[in-house]
């Protein structure tokens, strides 16, 4: 399982290698074009963490992978404990408060990654 992790703050970074010692392969990446690049070159990725506070749109990253895979699982993690206009809210979206805990990451990695189901995904080419 592939995890793109889209953060440039050292210690939240710290944070999601840690879920790659639970045998999760993590990427990681820090602008929206690098992102874009990984997900237009690689396998899509099975979940993406997105940083909302970073210097790109967080929201229209998450619509270009859904773009692609409409079942795509998205934690947003944010400083501000409001969840902004246009997240979109299902059952394969998470949103994160920072500061959180290594324990509350995996958790929703968990519970995120129980509702992939790859007989219901439908990945466009």
């Amino acid at each position: 399982m592939t995890i793109l992790a889209v953060e440039s703050d050292y210690e939240i970074r710290n944070i999601l290698a840690h879920i790659g010692r639970d045998g999760l392969d993590v990427v990681f990446s820090t602008t929206m074009e690098d992102t874009i690049l990984f997900m237009s070159h690689n396998k899509i990725p099975d979940l993406i963490i997105l940083d909302m506070n970073l210097n790109y749109d967080a929201i229209e990253l998450a619509k270009y992978g859904r773009s692609i895979d409409k079942l795509l699982s998205i934690i947003f993690i944010s400083k501000y404990p409001w969840i902004p206009l246009g997240v979109p809210l299902d059952r394969n979206t998470k949103f994160l408060k920072k500061p959180f805990t290594i324990a509350t990451l995996l958790r929703a990695v968990r519970e995120l990654i129980i509702y992939d189901q790859p007989e219901e995904r439908s990945v466009s080419v």
